[in-house]
């Protein structure tokens, strides 16, 4: 092959000739045809010059090729590019030039700024070595990348500063939060992030949660309600709405996530009022049909026992009175489940006088003591707290129910039975009192229904005394909440407006 081309007759290396100029004249046009900048220089010693530029670079360098020609090619670039540049064609023409393709900025001589892409390389014309430059215009890529640098920007800021909690989990770790979502959990960013999901999740949720966090393939628009773990160990009850997203690279779940505690409360609160309601009206009704003949049957155990004082036989008397007795006891019984059905009727309103809530929970306390001597010890926490405008009947019932439900709670045998009472005041615009056992605990699942009427935890109980503490502490713009656990007691809180 090299012996023929050393062979080739005059004419047929003037053949050659005009197809390579036939071809770079085709290069050219489709560079042009592509706004591509096409410049080529001469080094002469001090910088490269041009000797030819495109319609197309001179657009560029905001020159014309009059201009340009001649001009050096350096110069037309940003100052602060043009000696990074003269090293990069230096290094390309010496063939150890590296990556060919370069972003830099040209100076227009009317200030005008144009970032673009360059791309050099050597060839020889007339026996010496020449740089070939390549210019594309890259101002709309770099408004568009600015405009989208933007728009990440500001859907940062947007989720940054949304009052939903946000998460992004892969495979069952969370790998973005929000401040939100870490004032949720009441844990910083760092240790949240890499974090598995489970382990802020309530034991019991775990399996749910995780079944929503690795389904990332179909949209699952339904909320999921669960709870998490704040860290000072608070349960919060939240739901999460979760959509699956792409998220740097991999498939990922967007959850937007929001505390429903109060909500949950709320509800809780309507829907107790709504039976309080109806059943008001029915402890009415109810007590007025039992009170009529409940009268006559007490009024007909007295006249027995009468009769059997001075009428009956020898021995009789003695022989019928425990029966006696268990009806007294009985009709006594349902006078007092009459009586606190009609407790459970919305409290009328009655006139409210300062009253020291110690003073009341000291009334309290003497009322239950015969209940309380011999089943447990007593334990006060009382600080210095403002006198309350409320009704000091009303706040006493409360608190006798709530000491009463206190002493029934402890196990008949065990030992070191505690009931402590507590008063204190966290900011003056409120004054709490705290009623605590150290007895067996509540599980979650009776917890949620002990202030529903009827609902008790004790085999001989009616349900009603909660309920009416409930209704009572309504009734003096109180809130009556609990808290408890297994094993370890029950705590129940009135805080009442100072």
């Amino acid at each position: 092959m090299r012996q023929r081309r050393h062979e080739a007759s005059p004419s047929a290396d003037l053949e050659n000739e005009n197809e390579v100029q036939a071809l770079a004249e085709a290069v050219l046009e489709a560079a042009s045809v592509a706004g591509l900048g096409v410049s080529v220089s001469f080094d002469d010693g001090a910088a490269p010059r041009n000797i030819y530029v495109n319609e197309a670079a001179a657009r560029m360098l905001g020159r014309s090729v009059d201009e340009l020609i001649g001009s050096a090619m350096l110069l037309n670039f940003a100052p602060e590019e043009r000696n990074r540049l003269l090293e990069l064609a230096m290094r390309w023409q010496r063939g150890d030039g590296g990556s060919s393709l370069v972003e830099t900025v040209i100076e227009q001589p009317e200030g005008g700024r144009v970032p673009v892409e360059v791309a050099f390389t050597t060839v020889t014309l007339s026996g010496e070595p020449a740089i070939v430059t390549f210019l594309r215009d890259i101002s709309e890529r770099k408004a568009a990348d600015a405009a989208l640098q933007q728009s990440e920007h500001r859907f940062r800021q947007l989720i940054e500063a949304a009052p939903d909690a946000i998460g992004v989990y892969q495979d069952q770790r969370l790998v973005y939060a929000n401040p939100a979502f870490a004032a949720l959990c009441g844990r910083p960013f760092d240790q949240l992030v890499q974090r598995e999901i489970r382990e802020i999740v309530h034991v019991d949720d775990r399996e749910l949660v995780a079944g929503r966090t690795a389904s990332a393939s179909s949209s699952q628009p339904a909320p999921l309600e669960y709870r998490i773990l704040h860290a000072d160990g608070r349960v919060v009850n939240v739901e999460t709405v979760s959509i699956p997203i792409e998220y740097e690279g991999r498939a990922a779940v967007l959850g937007f996530t929001r505390d429903t505690t109060e909500r949950k409360l709320l509800q809780a609160h309507l829907a107790l009022r709504d039976r309080m309601a109806m059943l008001g009206m029915l402890a009415a009704s109810v007590a007025h049909e039992i009170n009529n003949p409940l009268a006559y049957a007490m009024l007909n155990v007295e006249a027995i026992i009468r009769q059997l004082a001075s009428q009956a036989p020898e021995g009789v008397a003695e022989a019928l009175e425990p029966a006696v007795a268990a009806a007294r006891d009985g009709l006594a019984r349902v006078a007092s489940i009459v009586r606190d059905l009609k407790g459970l009727s919305t409290p009328q309103s009655a006139k409210r006088w300062p009253v020291d809530v110690r003073d009341v929970l000291e009334s309290a306390l003497n009322v239950a003591m015969h209940a309380i001597r011999g089943s447990a010890r007593v334990e006060r926490h009382y600080e210095e707290v403002p006198a309350l405008e409320t009704d000091p009947t009303k706040l006493g019932q409360i608190f006798l129910n709530l000491v009463f439900n206190a002493v029934q709670s402890f196990e008949p045998d065990a030992a070191d039975n505690v009931i402590v009472l507590g008063v204190s005041s966290p900011h003056p615009a409120e004054v709490v009192v705290t009623v605590s056992d150290n007895g067996p605990g509540i599980s979650r699942e009776r917890l949620e229904h002990i202030f529903e009427p009827f609902f008790t935890t004790r085999t001989m109980g009616t349900g009603l005394g909660l309920a009416i503490c409930q209704t009572l502490a309504n009734a003096l713009d109180a809130k009556l909440g609990v808290e408890s656990e297994l094993g370890r007691g029950t705590t129940f809180t009135l805080r009442l407006p100072a």
